[in-house]
């Protein structure tokens, strides 16, 4: 087998390759002799057929077969001795397969190659803090109490806090258009978009309103996004949310068997610390990668474009619809362009930090494996099943070698960044409304 490498960019590469003519017709005569062995043909006894009928009846089949196999795995095998990683689906083309000559094929892959950083050395980056507060706290016990209400009809007009459910028509289209959907939705909440839920402030069962909706570029509507639309809404019902007593029963249901009140704020104090913790890590984690992404508007290979683009679609509609449907034109719902920016974002993260890791020759040390697994898995019950999980599939044992890893480079570039420190409020940052 031969392999020349051609380089179409900064990370494109044509791989050339040609299989010997003798070891195709090797593994076709193999092929062939094999089959002779089962193939069932009228006026043959099974194992009988002659190879010459064989070959006349089933060359052409077995011959795409064969090639196909030879390909796939002379291509990983240039990979192996070429010490290639390929970052995206190989595209194969220029496929050459006749008998007595070699297989000639070009795959085109994507690598990651050297690429010039600029680092953050003297670059100013927020450090965001923040604290518990005993406000915070009384905060978060009505957001309990709120989760463990009940909903409750009510005759009253809607007010913020509400929950509705209305039949939502939209105007202006043609007759057979017309279709009326059933929302329910939480008054305040602004879960439709923006300035929506403050047009049915007011209303109360069974009336009609006529309101119009603007609503944003980045919609993930397309058909929606940029435009004002007008609505017919009719309210169905109207719900009041009753909130519990802080009485034994509710310390219970949220798991506090003795100690009441006092226990309830502790535990969660608890999980509120443990939460900020997390979230502020986060914001200086976007914080650095807004100023690395900043700085470096690299080139991102566009095949890994393209199937991060489809990937993130994919997750979407999963999101949106509770079914697919294959009529749907979902490129057209959710085009390219929705997803672009956000998936080169992500690539050029993926290529400097990669990049990172190699010129510091980063390694995950096993006491450091441990105590990230540690930390992920605090928030589990069953924490040793959890563990033993990550520890045997080797799939979520590397998802925790890359938290260590990114850890390690957030570490490193925050060492070289000017940190400017900004104090928030427990739900500025938890909330992320900072």
């Amino acid at each position: 087998m031969n392999c020349t490498i051609e380089e179409v960019g900064d990370f494109a590469r044509k791989l050339h390759v040609h299989i010997p003519a003798e070891d195709f017709d090797t593994q076709l005569e193999q092929r062939l002799r094999k089959l002779a062995t089962t193939v069932k043909i009228k006026g043959f006894r099974p194992g009988k057929v002659p190879l010459a009928i064989i070959k006349q009846h089933y060359t052409r089949k077995v011959m795409k077969e064969v090639a196909q196999d030879m390909i796939r795995t002379s291509y990983l095998e240039v990979l192996e001795q070429k010490s290639l990683t390929p970052i995206s689906s190989p595209q194969f083309d220029n496929i050459k397969v006749v008998p007595g000559q070699s297989i000639q094929y070009t795959a085109n892959i994507e690598i990651l190659s050297e690429v010039k950083l600029q680092t953050l050395d003297k670059v100013s980056i927020e450090k965001p803090l923040s604290e518990v507060s005993e406000e915070n706290v009384d905060s978060m016990v009505e957001r309990v109490r709120r989760n463990h209400g009940q909903w409750q009809l009510s005759e009253q007009a809607a007010r913020l806090g509400d929950r509705l459910e209305i039949d939502l028509e939209r105007q202006g289209l043609s007759s057979g258009d017309h279709r009326k959907q059933e929302f329910r939705l939480i008054l305040g909440r602004n879960m439709f978009a923006p300035g929506f839920d403050k047009q049915l402030e007011g209303m109360h069962t069974n009336e009609e309103k006529a309101v119009e909706v603007s609503f944003p570029e980045a919609y993930r509507d397309a058909g929606l996004a940029g435009h004002t639309v007008a609505y017919t809404v009719q309210v169905k019902k109207i719900e009041l949310l009753i909130l519990p007593q802080l009485d034994q029963a509710f310390f219970k249901a949220c798991g506090v068997e003795e100690g009441g009140l006092a226990a309830l704020r502790a535990l969660l104090r608890e999980e509120m610390e443990r939460e900020l913790r997390v979230e502020l890590k986060k914001c200086i984690r976007g914080n650095v990668t807004d100023a690395l992404l900043q700085r470096n508007p690299i080139a991102v290979p566009k095949q890994l474009l393209s199937e991060k683009i489809e990937a993130m679609r994919k997750n979407e509609i999963s999101n949106i619809y509770s079914d697919t449907d294959k009529k749907i034109d979902y490129e057209k719902i959710l085009p390219d362009e929705i997803f672009r920016e956000s998936a080169i974002s992500r690539i050029r993260l993926f290529i400097i930090f990669h990049q990172i890791f190699e010129q510091l020759k980063l390694r995950v040390e096993r006491q450091e494996f441990e105590d990230k697994l540690d930390e992920v898995t605090s928030i589990y019950q069953e924490t040793d099943k959890v563990k033993d999980h990550y520890r045997r599939d080797p799939q979520a044992a590397q998802s925790i070698e890359s938290m260590v890893l990114e850890d390690k480079v957030l570490e490193f570039l925050l060492s070289q960044a000017e940190l400017v420190e900004k104090h928030y409020d427990f739900y500025q940052i938890v909330d992320h409304k900072p």
